[in-house]
């Protein structure tokens, strides 16, 4: 397997009272075991090819990359579909669920921040 092929991307559907979202998780299969989860949480153009550069880049250091989908969320559903995003990242069998940071650019940086702020 070439490093390029050792990494996976897949989607991960996940709801908000009952709406459904599609996030994206980046991994390399290479490894074994449980490893550091990171929530990603993309600006104002959605999941975008800056948004899979950086998963890469996480997954490449070791990490679980969660790009969460935060379309059309306005500032009342930002941390609401953060924590939906942080949950189903936690409940992802190769995560290890204690140890878990979130990063944002834009938009996607207060949902970060609204996280850290409530505690979770």
């Amino acid at each position: 397997m070439s490093v390029q092929q050792s990494f996976k991307t897949e989607t991960v559907d996940y709801k908000v009272r009952d709406v459904p979202f599609t996030a994206s998780l980046t991994y390399d299969r290479s490894m074994p075991g449980r490893r550091p989860g990171v929530l990603l949480a993309h600006g104002s153009q959605g999941i975008d090819e800056v948004s899979r550069k950086r998963s890469l880049q996480l997954a490449r250091m070791g990490y679980i990359a969660f790009a969460l989908d935060l379309a059309g969320a306005d500032l009342a559903d930002l941390r609401e579909r953060a924590e939906a995003g942080l949950k189903a990242l936690r409940a992802n069998r190769l995560v290890e669920s204690s140890r878990i940071a979130a990063v944002g650019y834009g938009s996607g940086g207060a949902a970060a921040l609204m996280l850290a702020h409530s505690g979770v």
